[in-house]
């Protein structure tokens, strides 16, 4: 059962580990025209495709039509990035991916293309990555299968203490270890952690205050044209 746990755990920051070399490279290439290290943590590591991959073949692998397969798994990929985008926003005032300018947008948190791509990465994660993957852990001998998923742990848990509280809390000496790190590690890409869309609370307020006041405008604006009208009317 241990041997198994920690298979399916290196399997997730494998997973982790694709997700974030494709967001960094591919997609920041194609996107931004330069190598990005896109992410929530400091480190190589993008929690949510190791959580949607292991969520996907949980679900997925019982069924055998491709076409159902890719449907789910765009469906189910979709819920969790929106999830997700919700609650670091609530957390942090910051959205690390916004698909505002994609056309097939829900609030910029997903899209009918990258609800597509994930269909895709479902299909081909169910029916070739994961039986590799695990096919390539289950090989191990115990001592090395423990000890890496040990480090491994270690790593990603200390990665998201620093990270969380030099972005949530400000800490000055957390704050410093985050900014060492990350910036001593920036090369080849441009810079590290960067969040898409950075959301201060204060502009929020006064925007939807200014939102409020166009509203009151726009009804004493009908107000007042009710009243002119209706004055032209009795003296008709």
């Amino acid at each position: 059962m241990l041997r198994q746990n920690c298979i399916i755990c290196l399997a997730f920051f494998t997973y982790s580990f694709i997700g974030w070399a494709y967001e960094s490279t591919i997609w920041a290439k194609a996107e931004k025209k330069r190598f990005i290290n896109r992410g929530y943590l400091m480190g190589c590591c993008c929690p949510i495709y190791g959580f949607v991959s292991l969520l996907d073949w949980i679900v997925l692998h019982r069924i055998h039509d491709p076409a159902a397969i890719f449907l789910v798994a765009a469906v189910l990929c979709c819920i969790l990035e929106f999830t997700t985008s919700w609650v670091l926003e609530k957390i942090f005032h910051q959205r690390w991916w916004d698909y505002s300018n994609y056309s097939f947008n829900l609030n910029g948190r997903i899209s009918l293309w990258s609800g597509l791509f994930f269909g895709a990465a479902g299909l081909l994660l169910v029916k070739v990555v994961y039986p590799l993957t695990i096919k390539f852990f289950s090989r191990f001998p115990d001592g090395a299968l423990y000890t890496s998923t040990s480090i491994v742990i270690s790593l990603f848990i200390a990665d998201i203490i620093i990270t969380t509280v030099s972005l949530k809390h400000k800490s000055n000496p957390i704050e410093k270890i985050y900014t060492s790190i990350t910036y001593r590690t920036a090369l080849p890409f441009d810079y590290l952690n960067e969040a898409c869309v950075p959301i201060d609370k204060i502009a929020q307020r006064k925007l939807r205050e200014a939102k409020l006041q166009m509203k009151r405008a726009k009804r004493q604006v009908k107000a007042v044209q009710r009243k002119l009208i209706s004055t032209v009317d009795k003296r008709k």
